[in-house]
């Protein structure tokens, strides 16, 4: 409680209930009360909410004021402390076992990206018609809760933030309530099979049994393939895995903004923004890693093709007896540079027709500055790395003429057959 008083001590103003209320009493020393000394003492106290509810109180209630006895000036409504839980999903679809639900009982449910708020705990001040500012004019601090009792219903991949008391998803999926009420997410399919010719887009991540044979996959999470790529087109948010090989599988083929883990590649055009961790070979085929290539050092063979990274290769065995040719480069963000020269091959063609693609131009103009912007970006990034660290070229077993390595502005043609080699980026 905070009392003030004026000079003549004949008025008191108390501040009670932790700012909610104002009380004056006017004591009675037998002179007049100035009703200017009233509102001054008011205004010393910083009174400025709920005057007119004080006013109505008194009328509701029938209160007569007296000398010596409180009567209150200011009076706010104590705020409700009763929370309230505000799902931002369905709530009354109950999803099956995880383990069993098919993408075709998904098709026809809403998802949520990474970083959706699910539900938030709330707490309702204007329930009951109660105050939000106290006599002051401040908003009225909202009561702490026990984070404990509210962070358990956070379930599979849910975070509950405890500063704003939301639950977020961590993954892209489909959000449901489990068996214990909990706030869940489905973000993955345990298993399943995909006959040929499948066009498939989806918020999950997925592991797919047998091999894909022309198919295309566009996935906001990981993608697993316990079999061959065929003909295909896949394109995830995560990583790629696939257990076989990839072939024949180009125009647009195979992009992955994670790392890609597979056996061999052949007749393709892969994309990785991430790395490459290649079992076999890579066979006539363009192939871009921005973070480097990881090759078995008993069997990764570079055969034929284009390969581009921004990171440092190993591989056991590089070109052929036949002499095929195969260029291997250490070069600047190759990723957003391929990138970047696909979306002007768009652009070009659709300016053959500009007023009838105007809409596609202008999304595709917005896209290729973006492209522009991180490419600057990655190139700011490697000007500042630091320096200790060199990218590197190594061939374990065996490395065939016609091979052509560059590291940066260094170029290094291979004339004839040596057993391995091992090249450093150079200042």
């Amino acid at each position: 409680t905070d009392t003030f008083t004026n000079p003549s001590r004949s008025l008191i103003l108390e501040i009670r209930d932790e700012g909610l209320s104002a009380w004056m009493t006017i004591c009675k020393t037998g002179k007049l009360v100035d009703e200017q000394e009233i509102l001054e003492l008011i205004d010393e106290a910083g009174i400025k909410y709920g005057l007119e509810e004080a006013v109505r109180w008194m009328e509701d209630n029938d209160f007569k004021k007296d000398f010596a006895v409180p009567f209150p000036v200011a009076l706010c409504k104590t705020p409700s402390r009763e929370t309230k839980l505000s799902y931002h999903f369905e709530i009354g679809r109950v999803l099956p076992d995880p383990r069993q639900i098919s993408l075709e009982y998904l098709k026809d449910i809403s998802y949520v990206d990474e970083g959706f708020v699910l539900a938030e705990f709330s707490y309702n001040l204007f329930d009951g018609n109660s105050s939000i500012y106290n006599v002051f004019g401040e908003m009225i601090a909202l009561p702490d809760e026990h984070t404990g009792n509210l962070a358990h219903k956070a379930g599979t991949n849910t975070h509950y933030e405890e500063e704003t008391h939301r639950y977020i998803a961590l993954k892209s999926g489909y959000p449901y309530l489990d068996n214990d009420g909990k706030i869940c997410v489905l973000g993955s399919i345990a298993s399943c099979e995909l006959s040929a010719g499948t066009v498939l887009r989806t918020p999950l991540s997925l592991n797919l049994k047998g091999n894909l044979e022309g198919c295309t996959i566009i996935s906001k999470g990981d993608v697993a393939v316990l079999g061959n790529v065929l003909h295909s087109e896949i394109f995830c948010e995560g990583n790629l895995i696939i257990q076989g090989n990839i072939e024949s599988s180009s125009d647009p083929g195979i992009h992955c903004r994670g790392d890609l883990s597979c056996n061999s590649i052949r007749d393709s055009s892969v994309l990785i923004k991430g790395k490459l961790i290649l079992g076999a070979h890579v066979e006539n085929s363009n192939l871009i890693a921005e973070q480097g290539i990881e090759g078995d050092p008993e069997q990764s063979w570079a055969l034929s093709g284009n390969i581009q990274t921004c990171g440092s290769i190993s591989l056991a065995s590089v070109g052929t007896r036949d002499d095929n040719q195969i260029e291997l480069e250490i070069t600047i963000s190759p990723y957003y540079k391929s990138l970047l020269m696909k979306k002007t091959r768009e652009l070009i063609a659709l300016k053959q027709d500009s007023e009838q693609n105007a809409d596609a131009i202008d999304e595709l103009n917005l896209e290729i500055r973006d492209l522009e912007s991180k490419l600057d970006l990655s190139l700011e990034a490697f000007l500042k790395r630091e320096r200790d660290y060199r990218f590197q070229i190594r061939v374990f077993r065996e490395v065939y003429p016609k091979s052509f390595f560059r590291i940066l502005k260094h170029s290094y043609p291979i004339k004839r057959y040596q057993p391995g080699i091992e090249l450093s980026e150079e200042d």
